[in-house]
């Protein structure tokens, strides 16, 4: 990370602090200054008042003053007034500590809340192409890299430059020459420290990187783990996470290496400084008289204990050093992640149901454009990712409330096409439309909201079996609608088996469910939330014969209801289709009905044929 990316990340980082919290800041800051301005003018009291004046007629050899002629009164005033002084710097930084603290817990809300925010609206290219592990090692172990830096290591660095720069004007204050000879000796520190600083910058940015690859990998295995166990040799995914790891302990010990460094410099800066105050001060002392400088035993005490106010800061500063640059290193990741273009939607039209059930187009005035029908068109659609062509010139057109099943060999360019219908990529040629009207100029929350996916793999949360049924719909609750939906889904039997019912608990992506009870649960979330359009992606995949009946009678009950698309890769369910669509290399190489395909003895005939045989 170059000085550039450094000063911008910190400027990003304040600019959180800054913004929503100027008020609270600014009197955090003040209360702060008022503290420790009272806790070090404490410090003038002992040298210049307490010695200075209430004690030096009784320790100098010269005075003829005893104990019977000291001012116990004045000496009563001047304790009392820096008991009163110290009980206020306490109850300043209290506040203070408080004001910081708030600032922080919204300033962290803030945060996490953008990048919550922003993934959500992050294109699916982004989120495809980026590793989940680098996405998660933001949301986790930078978010808490963060909050540590706002916690605790901002309120320490704020009082640490506000103790330097106050005991600095106090020791200039009493005197000039000492002072001098503090700045010269902790601007070696400083230099030293910054050269550290500047070799230890790199490696705080690759262990960064390395931490992120390596929870990548730990999720990819874990969430795979039949699949490792079967196809992987154990041993080689040891040893691939034994050479990430090997990595991260390199990039660590260089890491540590400079820590190692730091501390005993920073542990130790205020014993030297304050024994490097000491020596000179005294050679200034005993030549006080002579060279006209009148260094007194009190301001030379009163220095010494500044000494230590203006040094200890340093090595606070100093040894929150490697925290500060972690913190760095991991903003950079999470501002990397805000700064992405949200996906973008230029549509002003969506779906609205009226009264009466019926649904019309309306325009961003809230004007009728016309009634919704259904009808889906793909004009001359072409795709390509990542520089290579899927789709190529794809035409087709799916009339209203129709069964259409997509057939083709992995690969062809079937589920292509049912993201580009999500818009969740956009085509590189040619138009879809709904309705006549293209999808690029309907919102897309609308779009999505129309099409409901059975997929084959189902996302189970971590909420009861009810709450997973009517996941992302908010409003009135209908119990007779989820009992709708449970019938169509013929879930009733599976929910009646566990024992507290729809109140059920799953966790760990629906454990205790088996992957048939996954797919049933998943049409009865389509059921449920009633779309226009129900894409059926290889939804009986890996089911037993039983359950598959049962998921394959649930779809047909739905497919009446509304307009469908069936990606299926065991083709004697789709016979029953209005229209079967031929894919083959991203290119439409025949289309109709089972009975016209079988009759061309085309490519699906060889396929169906080929299936018969298997």
């Amino acid at each position: 990370m170059n000085k550039k990316e450094t000063s911008n990340s910190l400027k990003r980082i304040f600019g959180y602090l800054w913004n929503n919290n100027k008020l609270l800041l600014i009197s955090g800051l003040i209360l702060y200054v008022l503290a420790i301005s009272g806790m070090l003018y404490n410090q003038v009291f002992i040298g210049k008042v307490i010695v200075d004046t209430v004690l030096k007629d009784y320790i100098l050899e010269s005075s003829s003053k005893t104990i019977a002629d000291f001012d116990w009164q004045f000496f009563t005033l001047v304790i009392v007034l820096s008991a009163l002084l110290f009980m206020l710097s306490i109850i300043f930084k209290f506040i203070g500590n408080f004001i910081l603290s708030l600032i922080t817990f919204r300033t962290m809300k803030k945060i996490q809340d953008d990048l919550y925010h922003k993934i959500q609206n992050l294109p699916l290219d982004y989120l495809n192409k980026e590793l989940k592990g680098s996405i998660m090692s933001a949301f986790n172990s930078d978010i808490e890299t963060l909050k540590n830096f706002f916690r605790d290591i901002i309120p320490n660095t704020i009082n640490a430059i506000l103790t330097l720069s106050i005991s600095l004007v106090m020791m200039f204050l009493l005197n000039w020459q000492l002072t001098f000879i503090m700045i010269g000796f902790m601007l070696v520190i400083l230099g030293v420290s910054y050269f550290l600083m500047k070799k230890s910058r790199s490696f705080f940015k690759n262990e960064r990187k390395i931490n992120a690859d390596i929870s990548g990998y730990t999720e990819e295995i874990l969430s795979g783990f039949e699949t490792t166990r079967i196809f992987a040799n154990p041993q080689e995914i040891i040893n691939e996470y034994r050479k990430l790891n090997e990595e991260y302990r390199k990039t660590n010990r260089k890491v540590y290496t400079i820590s190692g460094l730091f501390f005993p410099l920073s542990f130790n800066i205020g014993l030297i400084g304050y024994g490097t105050i000491a020596l000179f001060g005294a050679i200034l002392f005993l030549k006080g008289e002579t060279a006209g400088i009148g260094l007194t035993i009190g301001t030379l005490i009163s220095f010494t204990q500044f000494s230590k106010s203006f040094s200890n800061p340093i090595s606070i500063l100093m040894l929150n050093a490697n925290d500060i640059l972690r913190a760095i290193a991991g903003s950079k990741r999470i501002f990397g992640i805000l700064d992405e273009e949200d996906e973008l939607d230029e549509g002003n039209i969506f779906l609205f149901k009226n009264s009466d059930g019926t649904f019309v187009w309306k325009n961003s005035n809230n004007e009728i454009i016309k009634k919704y029908e259904g009808k889906i068109d793909f004009k001359n659609v072409s795709f390509s990712y990542n520089n290579q062509q899927t789709l190529s010139n794809v035409s087709f057109e799916i009339k209203p409330g129709q069964k259409v099943a997509l057939v083709g060999k992995t690969g062809a360019g079937k589920t292509t096409i049912i993201n580009l219908l999500g818009r969740f990529f956009e085509i590189s040629e040619g138009e879809i439309l709904i309705d006549n009207i293209n999808i690029k100029e309907i919102k897309k929350a609308s779009l999505r909201h129309m099409l409901g996916y059975v997929l084959q793999e189902v996302q189970i949360f971590s909420d009861t079996l009810e709450n997973n049924i009517k996941y992302g719909i908010n409003g009135t609750y209908e119990e007779q609608r989820l009992q709708k939906a449970i019938n169509d889904a013929n879930l009733l039997k599976y929910v009646n088996k566990l024992e507290n019912g729809l109140d059920t608990l799953l966790h760990n992506s629906g454990s205790i469910l088996s992957q048939g009870e996954k797919q049933l649960v998943s049409i009865a979330r389509i059921s449920y939330r009633q779309p226009q359009i129900i894409i059926f992606d290889e939804a009986t995949s890996n089911i037993d014969s039983l359950t598959e009946r049962e998921i394959q009678d649930s779809m047909n009950q739905l497919s009446k209801k509304a307009t469908s698309i069936v990606i299926a890769h065991r083709l004697s369910t789709i016979t029953n289709s209005d229209l079967i669509i031929v894919i083959d290399k991203g290119q439409i190489i025949e289309k109709g009905t089972h009975t016209e395909l079988m009759n061309n003895k085309s490519k699906y005939y060889e396929l169906i044929n080929a299936s018969k045989t298997n």
